[in-house]
């Protein structure tokens, strides 16, 4: 039997008591700070205007079980991704039933596949249900997914400066504070770097980070992920304490300290486990070194219980107190070896509830005057979708080669999303074709006599926009026929289009044989598409998933 001392690195819920609430180090907190505390009841923004995006759907949240109002809650939802979506799901916007937009935070994802994420919601009521909307396919939304916003509390570490800047406070003396790293990061580029003492058997805390204090309260989910590079020498630790310093809860690796000899395989394999109530015990969930692991920490009324990678370590142990503060960080060790560094990222702070409102989402719907059809198209040479016969406002031809069958999502748009430029004059017809591969295409869009009034119909072509320039440029090989009242061109991937007229001076010429450049390509396009396409777009991804669909993108 054998007794170590070890180093702590410590994730602490301080059980306040009697002791005073004090947050005035807030005040000194940067403007720039990740993290958020003392939040009060959720600002609605204002109306969220629509325009641009392209599929909305319904989301109840039911919480006919639910015992409590639950106010300013994180719902949890889990998202699939349809071909109108963005593939990293950047898109995403949700309101409420007061069309406020509500802030959300993706805590994970998989291009084209699917995402998890937490949307803050004002009110849900007891016994009873809630709506949202979620609107997504707009190829120019930019990112919003918002942790501070979010959560009560929130950090990611995405700062070079002290984490005392940030509503850390450092509480026991250190050879150095932690700072935030690039060595490993599950977001962004930072996370926090903890670290025990370099020298056995010091007694110092070379890395210690301490606490951030929070509103009392006595039910809460602490969460988030940390990460370390060897099971060897790993002797840190993540706690609950009370206010008294007792340890309530230990989830750790190797031999806790007050434990009288070693746990078995709980320094070589497993994490483990101690409680006050009880003897420390490995806790079979195996070391899972060089990645991102969960941790989550659940206070209720009655309660605090510890898990990790979704796993209980133990069961929950009987704590009626409030918890007050967030530790982190390492503690000192008198005898035994050096620590291994710890990262920590994606730290956070939300809402408990005993049971947990359930989402359902109902089918896709346009998100408002837009009309879209989904088309799947054989595979072959010179295929043909008439898009008029579903969208009859959109008077469309599309003629492809492809190797594969081809899934199309053609959505007929009011306006420009990104506007028109003052040297065109637009023919008011705009849409867009998001596409599972990448093909080419001849399109053939037809206009009406009336569509045309204010156009000069002699320099008429269908343009795309491409965002990494932000222009509207010609399709290749444009031709027309101003009797048929028709204009097409060739495209190479699908994207955003218009029918634009020009200055003469500056008109698309048609081509005289359009079949010549149409054959050119078309025999030499099946092999482009042979494989999965990806589509390219400023500050995309591609996506590796070979059964997944992809969103049309733009160069």
């Amino acid at each position: 039997m054998k007794t170590r001392r070890a180093l702590q690195l410590t994730f602490i819920l301080a059980i306040l008591a009697l002791t005073p609430h004090n947050n005035s180090h807030l005040a000194n907190a940067s403007a720039g700070s990740s993290v958020v505390a003392n939040r009060p009841l959720l600002v609605l923004s204002a109306p969220f205007n629509h325009t641009g995006w392209t599929k909305a759907r319904t989301i109840t949240l039911d919480n006919t079980l639910g015992e409590s109002n639950l106010t300013d809650y994180q719902a949890k939802l889990n998202i699939t991704f349809s071909l109108a979506m963005e593939p990293d799901f950047r898109d995403l916007r949700f309101v409420d039933n007061t069309n406020s937009l509500l802030p959300y935070w993706i805590d994970s994802e998989a291009d084209g596949s699917y995402a998890t994420l937490y949307v803050r919601v004002p009110f849900i009521p007891s016994h009873a249900s809630t709506n949202l909307t979620m609107y997504y396919g707009n190829p120019y939304a930019t990112p919003a997914s918002d942790g501070q916003a979010t959560f009560d509390l929130f950090d990611d570490f995405e700062y070079t400066d002290n984490p005392s800047n940030h509503g850390w406070v450092q509480v026991h003396p250190a050879t150095s504070n932690a700072t935030t790293d690039t060595s490993h990061h599950r977001t962004g580029s930072r996370s926090l770097f903890t670290k025990g003492s370099d020298t056995p058997g010091a007694n110092e805390k070379v890395r210690a980070l301490a606490k951030y204090d929070l509103p009392i309260r006595n039910d809460l989910i602490l969460e988030g992920y940390f990460y370390h590079n060897s099971t060897n020498n790993m002797i840190e630790r993540i706690s609950l304490q009370t206010n008294n310093n007792a340890t309530t809860y230990t989830i750790g690796a190797s031999t806790p300290d007050g434990v009288s000899g070693s746990i078995p395989r709980a320094d070589s394999e497993y994490y483990w486990r101690q409680s006050q109530t009880c003897c420390g015990s490995a806790t079979g969930i195996s070391f899972k070194p060089n990645q991102w692991n969960s941790f989550k920490l659940v206070k209720t009324l009655n309660s605090i219980q510890g898990f990790l990678l979704d796993l209980p370590v133990g069961p929950a142990i009987t704590d009626r107190t409030q918890v007050s503060q967030v530790f982190i960080g390492g503690d000192n060790a008198t005898t035994g070896v050096g620590a291994q560094p710890w990262w920590f990222d994606n730290i956070r702070v939300r809402k408990y509830t005993l049971v947990e409102p359930t989402a359902h989402l109902e089918s896709e719907r346009p998100a408002g005057p837009s009309e879209s059809a989904l088309f799947t198209v054989p595979s072959g040479t010179n295929k043909q979708v008439e898009v008029g016969r579903t969208l009859s406002t959109l008077n469309l031809t599309l003629t492809l080669n492809s190797t594969r069958p081809v899934e199309l999502l053609v959505t007929r748009l009011s306006t420009s999303p990104v506007g028109t430029p003052s040297s065109l004059s637009p023919l008011g017809v705009f849409f867009k074709i998001a596409a599972n591969q990448t093909v080419d295409a001849r399109i053939r869009l037809y206009y009406t006599q009336s569509e045309a009034q204010a156009v000069d119909q002699n320099t008429l072509a269908p343009y795309t926009y491409k965002s990494n320039t932000e222009q509207w440029v010609p399709l290749e090989s444009v031709s027309r026929d101003t009797a048929a009242r028709w204009v097409e061109g060739t495209v190479h991937h699908f994207s955003l289009f218009g029918v634009f007229s020009q200055l003469v001076s500056h008109a698309v010429p048609a081509t005289t044989c359009w079949y010549c450049a149409w054959w050119l390509w078309a025999g030499v396009g099946t092999a482009g598409a042979a494989g999965t396409g990806v589509f390219y777009r400023r500050n995309r991804r591609s996506i590796s998933r070979p059964t997944s669909i992809n969103n049309s993108g733009l160069n």
